[in-house]
């Protein structure tokens, strides 16, 4: 369990050729489950402590959906003083914020309001596939005070080169770094394990993940395939969200080849992933989804929307079969041709997992982030050319 004051400050550690290690505080949400979650750990984790001391604050929420607002309010402002609290007593030289959108945002944003009060350098790390339109549908004073914040941030990291294009039609003036997501090496590897796992599809049960596109296309495959791969819906979601999955399931008459196994330890899904015939993801909008690289890290062949970084992690054809969103035809005849081609899956598997480790490799996230936290904490001096151009005769001025 992370706590705000995990600070390891490893007396016995060499200190580096200058004496001094680079503080760094990671504030996310480290302890929940869920992708953000997982990036944020791994950002807190495995640097070199010659050179980094990184303590955590730990944002997780502490209260159930169901609160009232006074305690939602007082558990706003615990959570403000725990991370006070680890500014004060680490005194770090940058502060790492995890982020996405919508009221994680704007906690973020009283978070750096904190950072600046404080005089702290601070890196703004953004998640959730729909941020460039969820600052586009701002308005007002939201609005102003979200690109006003970005804009302050000394760093802004995003999870692809077409997340960087995206929120520059946004908003102007951000100092934007691509950090992608990394995967750790998986519990259980395909080649590892015992097939018949059927398909398998990892996320919460909400529209945009469009699970209800999902049965549609599986209810289109032929029953002699339904009933060789059966459908595993890992993942949860509002109560009536998952009663109109079951019910959308039993009209299309494919109730019986599905499971919808709820959330499930992070162990046990990745499990579950490396046992599959094939992992499909099917959402509308996302970052870049930690589910598809644990399925590529883990060898199994996968088919995926083309939404968000999913185009750049995965080359269509050869790492994953990519498809249009929202579109059950073809994503029931992209899961058909890898189901009907066993030759194919394993092709495409192995071609996902050595690019998973050579591209998406927790060495080589901690080497971005490392230069990333070095460049902010060691701001370029502002040139002669980027300073104002200011008045300085009568004449100018007139």
């Amino acid at each position: 369990m992370y706590e705000a004051s995990s600070v390891r400050e490893s007396q016995k550690t060499p200190r580096s050729p200058a004496g001094r290690r680079l503080r760094v505080l990671v504030v996310g949400p480290v302890s929940e489950g869920g992708g953000l979650a997982r990036v944020a750990r791994m950002s807190a984790e495995g640097f070199d402590e010659r050179r980094f001391s990184v303590a955590v604050c730990d944002t997780s929420r502490d209260l159930s959906k169901r609160c009232t607002r006074i305690s939602r309010l007082v558990s706003h402002f615990r959570r403000l003083g725990r991370l006070i609290g680890a500014l004060r007593s680490h005194q770090p030289q940058v502060v790492h914020l995890h982020t996405c959108s919508h009221g994680t945002f704007f906690r973020t944003v009283i978070d750096g309001l904190a950072c600046i009060a404080l005089r702290r350098h601070f890196v703004v790390h953004v998640h959730g596939g729909l941020f460039a339109e969820f600052l586009a549908g701002l308005h007002g004073t939201r609005r102003s005070l979200a690109y006003w914040f970005l804009r302050r941030a000394n760093a802004v990291a995003v999870l692809s080169e077409g997340w960087r294009t995206g929120l520059t039609r946004v908003v102007s003036g951000v100092r934007i770094h691509v950090v992608p997501n990394a995967v750790a090496l998986p519990v259980l590897r395909a080649t590892d394990a015992r097939r018949g796992g059927g398909v398998v599809c990892v996320g919460d049960l909400g529209e945009v993940k469009r699970p209800e596109d999902l049965l549609v296309a599986y209810a289109a495959l032929p029953s002699v395939l339904r009933r060789e791969f059966r459908l595993t819906l890992i993942g949860d979601g509002e109560p009536n969200r998952r009663s109109l999955l079951v019910n959308l399931a039993d009209r299309l008459g494919v109730a019986e080849y599905v499971e919808f196994t709820g959330a499930l330890p992070h162990e046990d899904a990745l499990r579950r992933i490396a046992r599959a015939d094939l992992f499909v993801l099917p959402s509308r909008a996302e970052g870049m989804p930690m589910a598809l690289l644990e399925a590529m890290a883990a060898g199994t062949p996968a088919v995926a929307t083309r939404v968000g970084a999913v185009p750049e992690i995965a080359r269509d054809g050869d790492d994953a079969l990519l498809v249009d969103a929202e579109e059950p035809a073809a994503l029931a005849k992209a899961m058909r041709t890898l189901l009907e081609t066993p030759a194919r899956r394993v092709e495409m598997a192995q071609s996902a997992m050595q690019r998973a480790q050579r591209d998406y490799s927790p060495d080589r996230f901690r080497s971005a982030l490392s230069d990333l936290w070095s460049s902010v904490a060691q701001p370029e001096p502002m040139r002669r050319a980027d300073l104002p151009r200011l008045a300085t005769s009568y004449r100018s001025i007139l």
